[in-house]
């Protein structure tokens, strides 16, 4: 166990505020044994003509509103952990110390390499739930 964080929630003039402690244990590409080359990627892409999608598409499962799945903090990992191994290792192949970094759609948890928070300009955040940026310890 790394750390513990509390998180509080539900504190407005009607909610019902609650105090949760979680006991986080991250990992980064940096604490794993995994090991991946890294080659440049091409971004060029033929497309057809007309798209191929339908309308039924861009329906989701799940049509409810969004803000009730994202009121509580998700401390878990999106992708496995050869995944941010290899994200971990081209960050820090391709992003030079004292730079600024904008992590859109972060998480309680980035994969940058732990040196990162001392040799960069900045790193700021967006996200979905304020309890997870709060328990993410690289911003």
């Amino acid at each position: 166990i790394e750390s513990e964080v509390q998180m509080k929630y539900g504190d407005d003039s009607k909610g019902n505020p609650r105090t949760r402690g979680v006991f986080v244990r991250k990992f980064t590409g940096d604490s794993t044994p995994y090991s991946f080359p890294t080659s440049p990627v091409s971004l060029v892409k033929e497309w057809p003509e007309s798209p191929p999608f339908t309308q039924k598409d861009f329906f989701r499962a799940d049509e409810g509103d969004d803000e009730n799945f994202y009121t509580l903090p998700r401390l878990v990992y999106h992708i496995d952990e050869p995944a941010v191994a290899s994200l971990t290792q081209y960050y820090r192949a391709n992003i030079q110390p004292g730079s600024s970094i904008l992590d859109i759609c972060s998480s309680w948890v980035s994969h940058y390499p732990l040196e990162f928070k001392d040799n960069m300009k900045r790193i700021s955040a967006t996200g979905m739930n304020p309890l997870e940026l709060m328990a993410n310890d690289q911003l």
